[in-house]
């Protein structure tokens, strides 16, 4: 039986700054032409999770704004403060 180191691919980001940081070193480490060939699909593997991940993070992000933009035309459509229709805290969470 073998057993399989867990490849840091399959680790989600902290954030969208770490994840892009990450990100930034993967793509100056393929450029280097020094780099090993072994090194090649490890680092296109983790950097595709991470452009996965700040893909999502950023389509969540745009929905969000989208909602609280609405609910501001509302809001002036009305005179009245609209409801998002989110009980949850207004912080950001990236």
């Amino acid at each position: 039986m073998s057993t399989r180191k867990t490849s840091r691919s399959d680790e989600p980001a902290a954030s969208y700054d770490a994840a892009m940081k990450e990100l930034e070193g993967i793509i100056a480490k393929v450029e280097n032409p020094s780099v090993a060939i072994d090194e090649l699909a490890p680092l296109v593997e983790r950097g595709t999770a991470l452009v996965n991940y700040c893909r999502q993070v950023l389509l969540r992000t745009q929905q969000r704004v989208e909602v609280a933009l609405e609910a501001l035309d509302a809001e002036e459509a009305t005179g009245r403060p609209a409801t998002t229709g989110d009980d949850e805290d207004d912080d950001v969470d990236l």
